[in-house]
């Protein structure tokens, strides 16, 4: 079914079309003639006469309710065909509210568009919200937009003016499908003589609506008898519908083609709007791949038929000699032959040797089998190989079900080629010698992976009554009240987690704590018991958390840019580990993010990327269907953002946001050494410390909230120590705590190494007396003495060499992470083939 919603007088689209929507004026209404061919047609949406026209002339459709305007205000009509079942709900100037095929509902609205009385067409939204549970759909000129990137031209709209109508939204459960076509549905000349356009007509759907009709796409279409465009809303895709509108992909090799960084610029225009550029280089792209490459569908498609003639229909034994990723699979080894073919996975290129002392060696792998259950002979075995073959084959699984011998693909659990892969094999056919570059690449990036450091972490209880270190996969706590070490409870057996900790974080009011990493699991515990109560499995590595203000939810971002959500209501710390699944909230950043946390009203979430980005994002009232809408972009920066964190006072209590980056080199300094690599607030001031990768200390800023600018308040320096914070943490006590250290410290007797330090009176830094002057304090003033510091650090003492070690470490380990990489072809061709970024399984 396709509907069409528009304020021009009149528009006809082709057949499969039987409801119809129009409502407003046009600009310039003139007096509509039937097209003759209209009757043949099931589709006409129409505005812009009163009743008795719109009765008069029916517009070839058998039924339908019209509500004539007032004047040149609203004005709504909805017509049907004989073979569509509508309920009529209610009606009014401004809307048409029915049922159809007692399934789903349709609104049609028209916002008021008088701005002191725009309210009032909120007001009945929501009404009209109350009146049925079917999925809902609402489409019409709302005379409003969401954001500010929706209009060009003009006065800008009061900030107040679109929080209201994107309150209505979000309290009546609707979201807009995005709609293909022009980005404006609006235009106008009529400001001092500058043309305006707005995107003032749109379509939003329940989520009950959206899952009735998951593959309902929006048009804008194009109209040149009215100011307004006609919006299509398909709820039925056919073929060609479904294949113009499929969404766009950008292709990692387009890359390594020089005309493509040049076409992208060439697109990109800085006298429109962001959204018209994505649009202009997408389509760009698309044209200029298929003029450079051809239709890479059918490309893809008939190499996969040649691979798989390939392997079906030639002789396994061919294939085997031709490609590296194919070997045979043990039946009843009646096929095999024991010197010739590949079969044996943990043997060079799948072959086994014969024991050059053996005689009479058999030919088939069916003689190394024995009785009726097909097991093998570990005699014989022995007599014909050599210990480390032996070990191998009988490691083979031998199936009774299976009775065939098969070639299978090796390069996945499954034995199954896939097209994915396809790609590998040609390369391996072309290029040859394939198996030596794995074997030499993998052992270069497993020795990467093996020495790669993480950073050493911190996390204070907001009232001090514990503090947290994560060092590598080891989690460390220290309960400060009860001057005692914390034994963590997680049902999940095991150590809490397997690899390194990315991020940790006391929740606002310090009832919950979570730890989440490179293992792909968040943990969220209760700082009560200190038990685990429930472990999220991730899809990819986590690189962030933050937890919301009323601590209902915990978000975290995993390496693909993705933000995810898990609802802590209802949550039952009896019940023990909870293995749940979490919601996409955020996505389509396609860049790492290095710092995650909510604003202090709690109204908004803010991430900040490897891309220099730091995007602002409302947060909504049910995280669990996604946030759609970005409130703006902080685009400051001209490196990665490092870390993000607020500072306010009792005048600015919303507060301000401070960043840190990459961007801070001087002089022609090396930029990695410049690098921010933590930010702490210190809470109930407008202080704020600084980590730098290269400072052997802190930085104490001071943020003047009224002229909104930064200045150094104080420099604590640990000369001498060889100590460089990587990790700060605070709490309302006023004790600054700074951590150095890192895991996966090669050449030393102790990998892992993390030193504590902590900074008094942090919060009388303005203070004249210099009682209360801030210090450094010596290992055994630091709360909870010895016993804390070797709890968390591990060790009393820290030699020096480790301690730069250490350092150095973070500062590779941070400008891996930070800084993209450049590969060459071969090896991003093994990354490619080789990436463990799929779904884990825990």
């Amino acid at each position: 079914m396709k509907s069409i919603i528009t304020r021009a007088p009149c528009v006809t689209v082709e057949n499969r079309n039987n409801l119809a929507g129009g409502m407003g004026r046009a600009q310039n209404p003139k007096p509509i003639g039937l097209d003759p061919e209209a009757k043949k047609r099931k589709f006409v949406g129409t505005s812009g006469l009163s009743s008795s026209e719109l009765n008069e002339w029916k517009l070839g459709f058998s039924n339908g309710i019209t509500a004539g305007s007032i004047g040149r205000s609203g004005g709504v009509a909805c017509l049907w065909t004989h073979n569509v079942s509508v309920e009529v709900l209610s009606f009014s100037t401004i809307h048409v509210d029915v049922v159809v095929d007692s399934i789903w509902r349709c609104t049609g609205f028209y916002g008021n568009p008088v701005t002191s009385l725009r309210p009032n067409s909120w007001r009945m939204l929501a009404d009209l919200k109350a009146k049925s549970d079917l999925p809902w759909v609402v489409g019409g000129d709302f005379n409003e937009i969401v954001c500010s990137s929706e209009k060009m031209g003009g006065r800008l709209r009061p900030k107040a003016q679109m929080a209201n109508f994107r309150a209505v939204l979000e309290e009546c459960g609707l979201y807009e499908i995005i709609a293909g076509g022009p980005s404006f549905t609006w235009k106008s000349s009529r400001f001092n003589g500058v043309e305006m356009v707005e995107k003032l007509d749109r379509v939003v759907v329940s989520n009950s609506w959206r899952l009735r009709f998951p593959n309902a796409a929006v048009t804008n279409m194009v109209s040149s008898i009215s100011d307004h465009l006609p919006v299509m809303l398909d709820t039925e895709l056919v073929s060609g519908w479904q294949k113009r509108w499929r969404g766009f992909k950008f292709e990692n090799f387009w890359t390594d083609n020089p005309r493509c960084g040049g076409l992208v610029e060439q697109s990109w225009k800085a006298s429109v709007s962001w959204n018209e550029n994505i649009y202009a280089v997408q389509k760009g792209l698309q044209r200029w791949s298929k003029e450079e490459y051809g239709s890479l569908a059918s490309s893809i498609k008939k190499k996969e038929e040649m691979l798989k003639a390939l392997l079906n229909e030639t002789d396994p034994r061919e294939v085997g000699a031709a490609i590296s990723g194919g070997r045979w699979r043990i039946g009843d080894g009646t096929e095999v032959a024991i010197c010739e073919d590949k079969w044996v996975a943990g043997c060079v290129n799948g072959r086994v040797l014969i024991n050059p002392i053996a005689r009479d060696v058999p030919v088939k792998v069916k003689e190394l089998l024995i009785g009726p259950g097909r097991k093998w002979d570990a005699n014989l075995l022995r007599l014909c190989f050599s210990v480390e073959p032996v070990h191998a084959i009988e490691a083979i699984p031998l199936g009774e079900g299976r009775v065939v011998d098969q070639w299978i693909w090796s390069g996945n659990a499954k034995g199954v080629y896939c097209a994915k892969e396809g790609y590998y094999v040609a390369r391996e056919i072309l290029y040859g010698n394939e198996e030596v570059l794995t074997v030499d690449t993998h052992e270069i990036e497993e020795a990467e992976n093996n020495n790669e450091a993480a950073p050493a972490l911190i996390s204070i209880h907001p009232l001090q009554y514990s503090v947290a270190v994560a060092v590598g996969s080891e989690l460390r706590v220290f309960d400060i009240t009860g001057d005692k070490t914390v034994t963590l409870v997680d049902e999940s057996g095991g150590i809490s987690h397997k690899d390194s900790i990315r991020s940790i974080r006391y929740g606002a009011n310090g009832k919950l704590f979570v730890s989440a990493g490179d293992d792909k699991l968040v943990k969220i515990w209760s700082t009560e018991s200190w038990h685990c109560i429930r472990t999220v499995c991730s899809e990819k590595r986590v690189s962030a958390v933050a937890i919301s203000n009323d601590g209902q939810y915990v978000c975290f971002a995993d390496k693909f840019g993705v933000v995810w959500v898990v609802d802590l209501h209802g949550l039952d710390e009896s019940k023990g580990s909870d293995d749940k699944k979490a919601a996409p909230l955020l996505a389509h950043y396609c860049s790492i993010i290095t710092s995650l946390d909510f604003s202090p009203n709690g109204k908004f979430i803010l991430s900040a990327d490897r891309d220099f980005k730091i995007r602002v994002t409302l947060f909504p009232k049910n995280p669990l269907e996604g946030a759609h809408e970005i409130q703006s972009f902080c685009l400051g920066h001209t490196e990665f953002v490092s870390c993000i964190a607020f500072v306010g006072s009792v005048d600015f209590p919303d507060g301000f946001l401070v960043s840190g980056s990459g961007s801070l080199a001087s002089n022609g300094s090396n930029k990695g050494d410049s690098t921010v690599t933590d930010l702490c607030a210190i809470p109930d001031t407008t202080l704020i410390a600084a980590a730098i990768q290269s400072l052997q200390g802190v930085i104490l800023l001071t943020c003047d909230v009224s002229a909104r600018t930064l200045s150094i308040a104080k420099v604590f320096s640990t000369m001498g120590e060889n100590f460089i914070p990587t990790s700060l943490g605070c709490s309302s006590a006023g004790l600054l705590w700074m951590i150095a250290g890192a895991s996966n410290l090669s050449g030393l007797d102790n990998p892992t190494l993390s030193r504590v330090k902590v900074i008094s009176n942090i919060k009388k830094i303005s203070s004249d007396s210099s009682e209360y002057e801030p210090i450094v304090l010596a290992d055994d003033k630091v709360p909870g003495g010895a016993k804390l510091l070797e709890k968390l650090q591990g060790s009393l003492s820290v030699e020096e060499n480790v301690s730069l070690a250490a350092a150095e470490a973070v500062k590779i380990a941070m400008s891996n992470l930070l800084i993209k990489k450049h590969y060459s072809d071969e090896k991003r061709d093994f990354r490619k083939r080789t990436r463990n970024d799929r779904k884990s399984k825990h």
